[in-house]
């Protein structure tokens, strides 16, 4: 099995990078992508840690995006990076992240728990410009507040007292997966199942639609909150409009929502041989070089 869906402590992941990878080498994953928020932080440690563990690596991302008023997540795999151009074509969705967490901030000190975004930083000491994120602030809610983990999510996710959606500081769609063509990876819808679609239930469809017509390379089939309808659904859409299919545990350490996933929910070896197909496909030479 082959888990292209992995979160470290460089975004919203409990774990360090080594801890990570040596969990999934315990869980007998044969090859994997670390795919941390709007950044590379970890690309070169993960990349060595797999090599020790003999595991199969691919370079990973996961961009943020935002149309017909549903948050998006885009994400790009790539066997070479050009990091600097995803840094700048990142560096608005960065700032963007960094105003949406301090307007969290002041939710939460409304209703009672107060914080500050020095309590963010000093939660990321590890880490030069880091993102903040829903999780850097629900985080905080437990560690000074003393919330469980369960009742901080719920006020920082979707419908929650202290939750910010998206801005106009992310991307579009179209223009994430332009900006993983323009670095040299594969763009792939992440979690389509998921999403909170505020526009009706037709909206996946029209997002799919609008994908396609945007070049996407792939779908993320395979996810822990997919049930066999939505999996079915997004098969067959894969193979109709000929995108590669993804998938893996969308891991964020032990105790955490996809609990139970890691070393389960991933690919099958035709699939993982499809999207470095798809990769040699894209970037000939970069692949030709791996």
């Amino acid at each position: 099995m082959y888990d292209l869906h992995l979160h470290s402590s460089y975004s919203d992941g409990d774990q360090s990078i080594s801890e990570l990878v040596a969990a999934l080498a315990a869980a007998e994953v044969r090859g994997i992508s670390v795919t941390d928020h709007n950044g590379l932080w970890g690309d070169a440690e993960a990349a060595a840690a797999a090599a020790e563990h003999d595991l199969e690596y691919i370079a990973g991302i996961e961009i943020s995006a935002r149309a017909h008023g549903a948050d998006l997540h885009i994400l790009g795999y790539s066997h070479a990076w050009q990091a600097q151009v995803l840094a700048a074509g990142l560096q608005d969705t960065r700032s963007g992240y960094e105003r949406r967490a301090k307007r969290m901030i002041e939710l939460c000190t409304e209703v009672g728990y107060a914080l500050t975004i020095d309590d963010l930083t000093a939660a990321r000491s590890h880490q030069q410009q880091p993102v903040y994120m829903a999780y850097d602030v629900g985080r905080m809610l437990t560690r000074k507040h003393g919330l469980a983990v369960a009742e901080a999510r719920k006020l920082t996710s979707h419908g929650g007292s202290c939750h910010v959606s998206y801005g106009e500081w992310a991307l579009t769609p179209q223009a994430a997966v332009d900006l993983i063509h323009d670095a040299g990876g594969i763009a792939v819808f992440a979690h389509p199942g998921t999403v909170s679609y505020e526009e009706g239930d037709d909206t996946l469809n029209t997002i799919l639609a609008e994908l396609v017509a945007a070049t996407v390379d792939g779908v993320e089939v395979y996810h822990p909150f997919h049930d066999s309808i939505t999996t079915a659904h997004l098969q067959q859409y894969a193979q109709q409009h000929e995108l590669v299919v993804t998938g893996g545990s969308d891991w964020h350490g032990p105790g955490r929502y996809h609990e139970g996933s890691l070393g389960k929910i991933g690919l099958p070896d035709e699939d993982w041989v499809r999207v470095g197909q798809r990769l040699q496909a894209r970037f000939p030479q970069a692949a030709s070089t791996h």
